[in-house]
């Protein structure tokens, strides 16, 4: 350890006795004697004066190297606990803030990697610590895993998954959020069938077509996974994702459009619902899970979709008593004229996608006020309203769509189609069973 005469000669006293001279707790002053050094170290009125503990022989040893100092020596520590109590050869200067610190407070790892010498929070600001591997990585070299929210480096990333490899093993085989395949609309025997058809060239539909989307959480993914691509391999009448809304296990399943009867009396809905129960599944008794309705936008006029804007949003109590679902942030409620006002934008909603009816696609209109769930019948229920609701308010006109009746309207028309609308019927006769 060099003596005072060195540290003189090198400046690091002075030098140190500068940069905390602006403490209003601590003072070095760097012209004393060795002996004013050890006598007088000047401390707030608020403060006690602090002590230097040493043994007999007048010796002091630092508690942060545990190197020895004669009670003299200009070496001793400053009084800031909030630093350390170390002498001054275990302080360090950040070379991002130059911020001068306690050893205590040195990035080792981060300094290392970056060849500088940084304090806990600069290397904070520069790295992230892979949540795989434990690793440090440079914050810009990072992937972001938008099922798990954490932050990975690229050894621990799925880039063909677009998440972590935890994710990716858990998750199966399941596709990244936002896929979407080549579409086949799907129609009962005897109906109109449309092509298969690619993302660029859409048929025009003159009847409506529901695309669906069922989200599952809370079980094993990789059991249900293999169960639900056994019951369709080729993705040829639904697909799974994963969704950053639910957890690292959770299920995005989305039907291909078909029509209402298709899903009625062809759609595997009752085989998906039970592997998912199988698997350990929950979609009503979540925070999370939804159940979204996409309906063909082409077979709705504008003036009809002003008028099922107007019908949702105007009655609100009852929407949210048949969906199962409060006023959420997935899935809000805002005032008729808003509504209105998306309808008329064309697809360019102002109020973005979370809304209990979503009019910001471009093909399809999108109803998300459903909460999920694992009967077959809730499901084909939610379909058979949709397609109900469509119908009404094409025979309606605006001023009586807003009235208090029109519900009431609303479910005798349905009534008075029970052989068209059965699950619909019986779900609004009062079979609010619970759900799972």
């Amino acid at each position: 350890m060099p003596d005072r005469e060195e540290l003189i000669a090198t400046g690091v006293e002075v030098s140190l006795g500068d940069r905390l001279l602006h403490d209003a707790e601590v003072r070095i002053i760097a012209s004393a004697t060795p002996s004013q050094a050890s006598d007088e170290v000047e401390v707030s009125e608020d403060n006690e004066e602090e002590e230097i503990d040493e043994d007999d022989d007048g010796i002091w040893e630092c508690p942060e190297c545990g190197w020895e100092y004669s009670v003299d020596s200009t070496a001793l520590p400053v009084s800031r606990p909030q630093l350390g109590d170390g002498c001054i050869e275990c302080r360090f200067e950040c070379e991002r803030c130059n911020e001068i610190l306690s050893m205590f407070y040195h990035a080792d790892a981060a300094s290392s990697l970056s060849g500088e010498s940084l304090c806990e929070n600069c290397a904070a600001d520069l790295f992230e610590t892979c949540n795989g591997c434990g690793e440090l990585v440079l914050s810009e070299d990072t992937n972001y895993c938008s099922v798990c929210s954490c932050y990975y480096c690229n050894s621990c990333f799925s880039y063909d998954a677009d998440s972590c490899t935890n994710c990716a093993d858990e998750q199966g085989e399941l596709q990244s959020p936002g896929y979407l395949p080549p579409l086949n609309f799907l129609s009962a025997e005897g109906e109109k069938r449309p092509l298969t058809i690619s993302h660029r060239r859409r048929p025009r539909l003159h009847s409506l077509f529901f695309g669906v989307e069922l989200e599952i959480d809370c079980g094993d993914s990789v059991g249900a996974t293999d169960a639900l691509k056994g019951i369709d391999d080729d993705e040829s009448r639904f697909w799974l994702t994963s969704d950053g809304s639910l957890s690292s296990n959770g299920i995005e399943i989305t039907s291909h459009p078909a029509t209402m009867l298709y899903h009625r009396t062809k759609f595997p809905w009752r085989s998906i619902c039970n592997a998912a129960r199988v698997n350990s599944y929950k979609s009503h008794n979540t925070e999370t899970c939804g159940l979204h309705v996409h309906i063909s936008r082409e077979p709705m006029a504008e003036s009809e979709r002003i008028k099922l804007a107007l019908f949702v949003y105007s009655h609100k109590n009852e929407m949210v008593t048949f969906a199962r679902r409060d006023d959420s942030g997935y899935s809000a409620f805002k005032g008729p004229r808003t509504a209105v006002a998306d309808v008329c934008a064309d697809g360019s909603s102002r109020s973005g996608k979370y809304e209990a009816v979503n009019f910001a696609p471009r093909n399809t209109i999108e109803f998300r006020l459903f909460r999920g769930t694992l009967r077959c019948e809730t499901i084909l229920a939610t379909i058979e309203f949709c397609e109900a609701l469509c119908m009404f308010v094409k025979q309606e006109s605006c001023p009586r769509i807003i009235q208090p009746r029109a519900w009431r309207r609303f479910t005798s028309f349905v009534q008075s189609s029970k052989k068209k609308y059965p699950e619909l019927v019986e779900y609004l006769g009062g079979r609010l069973q619970k759900e799972v």
